[in-house]
């Protein structure tokens, strides 16, 4: 079993246990980030841990290029974002890329 799937099979047991910590913060290769935070995000919204096919409502996602800060009106969106209620998932998801 690679160490990709050996994370993502321990996440996936953590969601199903509703055991999972309110923030993660993921490094490491880029689109091995964002697949592992969408499939989280979608298993809140949509009970399934793949990578999602459509939009989902209660995500944010900010993208950055390399060495492009994050500015006061990212964190600000960030900030009202996560302070509402989710209107379908469990939990609203920020990934910042």
């Amino acid at each position: 079993m690679t160490t990709v799937r050996l994370i993502e099979e321990q996440i996936f047991n953590l969601l199903k246990n509703d055991s999972l910590n309110q923030t993660w913060v993921f490094f490491g290769p880029s689109s091995l980030k964002e697949d592992i935070a969408l499939k989280i995000a979608n298993f809140f919204e949509n009970n399934d841990f793949v990578i999602p096919t459509k939009n989902l409502i209660d995500l944010k996602i900010i993208k950055k290029t390399p060495g492009e800060k994050i500015s006061i009106d990212d964190a600000r969106t960030v900030k009202k974002f996560l302070s509402e209620k989710p209107l379908k998932s469990r939990k609203n998801t920020v990934i910042i890329s």
